[in-house]
């Protein structure tokens, strides 16, 4: 950034590391390549070399950029890292490309009768077939359509920036694309001079891990920002003229002037552009959309570090989106965010970086019974065991199990060490809830035989467990027997007596 500075000025600042006015970021026009009729000389071959030579620049910064999302996906800083995971894969989430100065620049500004001080002409990717208007000291910008940051290799001057910078571009523009994705600071986009517009510029500035204010923290960082977007004055311009001259307004001074001047921290969700949370909004929205299910959205969240849980859980954007969805999705959902951090980082809880016990957890967490035995079921015995009587694990079981039949048959399942149990566990329930409909006119003095059949298929271990580690299911199903059914029954669960 200061070296931008000294080689533009300030006001090129305005298409740094930011997004541009939208007539920036239009759709590539339809111009056909230049056809250069072929020659030893003259004007034809230096249109030609010209050609050749922005092409080749082009070509040379699709490598870098790719060099650079290299760089953020090996980075020890997690804002780095996060963003390069946004932008790396098949199908990344967001993408790259080259915005580079076309050879004929000049040309087209005669033809348009616009001026080389403030117009300049480029294009996108490595091919000179589209041209995009802006000013000529860009380095770049948003095309919010397709969600890719247009990165010019070489400063005006023709010298490279550095790897750092072009790092923190990447960090800055994806902060830009996320919050418009999210539909956060709405008027960004429409009114340049709104506080939403400082909002955002703000929140890209502050997240950068080393850009210019790195070495700045808290309101000193803050103060330094706003300075950079306001100026110190109404004069000279900033690289934020709208917004300086909103702010500098003696008429907007209890208002905009004021807003701005508290505003000294970023908001808004996911800050440090993670993939997991964007996935994570995605699903939310969705769900009502028919996009997306409740059990991949709770997969997701069961996925989770405790730090990303806990931002998704106050994030009053994520309880909005919660608040669309139906009752038992929204209640799903609330329960899952309390899967405890203490849970979630327990030594216990180290048994999921095996691939097959995550497989297990994420069956439980989609909700899928038919995806939980068969999970279960693949695990070799010594993974079994250490599920067994884990109390993290329980824990987890307790959030993300969709209801209580899923929660008792996956307790049964583990505690008991055995894919049968899962199964018997749900008919134990079954019959229990048969049993209170037929027994609470007229209760016999013994429990039904389909009632001691169920309980019989229950091992030991399993009757203890969904006496103790289940007591709220057992009071739903067991409790509310009448008598003397119920305690025949408490006592069997307990090990006071036999099926």
């Amino acid at each position: 950034m200061v070296a931008l500075q000294r080689r533009a000025g300030n006001a090129a600042l305005q298409s740094v590391l930011q997004r541009e006015d939208d007539s920036d970021t239009r759709a590539p026009d339809a111009v056909p390549p230049e056809q250069v009729p072929p020659g030893a000389g003259g004007p034809a071959a230096a249109a030609q070399a010209a050609l050749a030579a922005q092409q080749a620049e082009a070509a040379a910064t699709l490598t870098r950029l790719g060099t650079i999302v290299t760089q953020l996906n090996a980075s020890p800083d997690p804002t780095f890292r996060h963003t390069g995971a946004l932008f790396s894969g098949a199908a990344s989430r967001l993408h790259y490309d080259a915005f580079t100065p076309r050879s004929d620049s000049a040309q087209l500004n005669l033809a348009a009768g616009t001026s080389a001080a403030t117009t300049a002409y480029f294009f996108r990717g490595a091919t000179q077939n589209n041209q995009h208007q802006s000013v000529p000291n860009t380095m770049g910008t948003i095309d919010f359509a397709s969600s890719t940051v247009l990165v010019r290799g070489k400063y005006a001057d023709g010298t490279a920036p550095t790897d750092t910078y072009l790092m923190n571009v990447f960090v800055h523009e994806a902060s830009h694309m996320l919050v418009a994705s999210y539909g956060e600071h709405p008027a960004t986009r429409t009114d340049a001079g709104s506080f939403d517009r400082y909002r955002d510029e703000f929140r890209a500035y502050y997240v950068e891990p080393t850009g210019p204010y790195s070495g700045k923290v808290g309101d000193d960082r803050a103060a330094a920002i706003k300075t950079h977007i306001v100026g110190t004055s109404a004069a000279p311009p900033t690289g934020y003229p709208d917004i300086q001259q909103a702010y500098w307004n003696p008429a907007n001074a209890a208002t905009f002037r004021a807003q701005v001047d508290a505003h000294k921290r970023p908001d808004g969700f996911n800050l440090t552009n993670r993939l997991d949370l964007d996935q994570l909004f995605t699903g939310l929205v969705g769900i009502p959309a028919g996009t997306s299910t409740i059990g991949q959205v709770l997969v997701l969240i069961s996925r989770l570090d405790p730090g990303g849980r806990d931002e998704a859980r106050t994030s009053s954007l994520i309880t909005q989106k919660i608040a669309l969805l139906p009752a038992d999705a929204g209640a799903r959902v609330t329960r899952a965010f309390t899967f405890t951090a203490a849970a979630a980082t327990s030594p216990s809880m180290s048994v999921a970086a095996n691939p097959a016990v995550r497989a297990v957890l994420d069956a439980v967490a989609s909700g899928d019974p038919a995806a939980i035995r068969l999970s279960y079921g693949a695990l070799p015995v010594e993974q079994r065991g250490n599920l067994q009587l884990n109390p993290a694990i329980a824990v987890f079981i307790d959030r993300y199990a969709a209801d209580d039949q899923q929660r008792a048959g996956t307790y049964a399942m583990v505690e008991g060490m055995s894919v049968g149990q899962y199964q018997a566990a749900v008919a134990f329930l079954a019959a229990c809830d048969r049993a209170r409909g037929e027994l609470v006119a007229s209760p016999p003095p013994e429990m039904p035989d389909y009632l001691r059949t169920a309980l019989s298929a229950l091992r030991f271990t399993v009757r203890l467990t969904l006496f103790r580690l289940t007591e709220d299911i057992r009071q739903r199903h067991v409790d509310v027997l009448p008598e003397p059914v119920r305690t025949q029954v408490r006592n069997i669960l307990r090990g006071d007596a036999e099926p």
